[in-house]
């Protein structure tokens, strides 16, 4: 079946669009709980530093569960994907990196209600490597607002200068090729910090971020057919002394919403609705 929208977004997850539901931050450990974080500090730019290391690694996880309905055939369609690749940042010189997925697995289920009796389809692919170019020590990627975006999920750093007690927001744009047109999508990312752990000479702030966009910002002209809400909300922690994300923990949820009509000489409508939640984790493997 011909898809009428393409969405390039690469970790994106749908809610239920019309819900005033508030997003909890992801449940996750405390890994420094044992230690004493200190509230008070000084203020920390958000950046990464090219310049000492040939890579930085980490263990990466990425897992989703998507629900969809379309008028184009009946039923629903629920997909459950998990994928783990080591996550390399290689120091290329200059203030640049670029970013490797490196030895993919993924696994994939996909459930349709159209028979109720029908097992779900299954599938697996992998070990495969995916090169991306040039990430900046200041979260920017040439050429690619798609990677730019989902590296300010993963790895909010853009010389924002984190102080205590206070929310720092920047915007950020998600590009989005609907129906043929190239719309730029607009949000707030908003990050804080929430306190500095020493362990041994390593300091490590605690980061919280949270991330909107919504139809608020779609063109006039396309209002009326396309909704759109993704918030993402995640806990990192970065490591002062290196200038690189130790680990991070991030929950993406989002709902979209879109219709079209008169498609291909027809005045019929096609509408369609998917919501998704989507888990992301990493985590820095000592190279030494």
């Amino acid at each position: 079946m011909k898809s009428f929208i393409k969405i390039v977004l690469l970790l994106i997850i749908p809610l239920n669009l019309y819900s005033q539901e508030i997003i909890e931050t992801p449940d996750v450990l405390d890994m420094f709980s044992d230690k004493t974080i200190n509230k008070e500090y000084e203020p920390v730019t958000l950046l990464f530093d090219f310049s000492k290391k040939e890579m930085l690694s980490y263990n990466y996880s990425e897992s989703n569960d998507s629900f969809s309905e379309t008028s184009l055939s009946p039923g629903t369609t629920n997909q459950k994907n998990k994928s783990t690749s080591k996550l390399i940042l290689n120091i290329l010189g200059n203030g640049y990196a670029e970013i490797e997925y490196k030895d993919i697995m993924n696994d994939s289920q996909v459930y349709f209600d159209i028979s109720k009796d029908a097992d779900p389809i299954s599938t697996n692919f992998g070990p495969r490597t995916i090169l991306y170019q040039y990430l900046s020590e200041d979260g920017k990627v040439m050429n690619n607002q798609i990677i730019e975006f989902r590296t300010k999920i993963m790895m909010p750093s853009s010389s924002m200068k984190i102080e205590a007690d206070k929310i720092v927001e920047e915007e950020v744009i998600m590009p989005l090729n609907f129906n043929g047109s190239f719309l730029q999508i607009k949000g707030k990312l908003c990050i804080k910090g929430a306190g500095i752990y020493q362990i041994e000479n390593k300091k490590y702030l605690k980061i919280e971020s949270r991330l909107e966009l919504n139809s608020d910002n779609i063109p006039d002209d396309f209002k009326d057919q396309l909704k759109l809400l993704i918030i993402s909300e995640g806990i990192y922690y970065y490591d002062i002394n290196e200038k690189s994300y130790y680990s991070g923990d991030i929950k993406i949820t989002t709902s979209l919403s879109y219709k079209i009509t008169g498609l291909n000489f027809f005045t019929s409508e096609i509408s369609q609705k998917s919501n998704v939640t989507e888990h992301i984790k990493y985590i820095k493997i000592d190279n030494n």
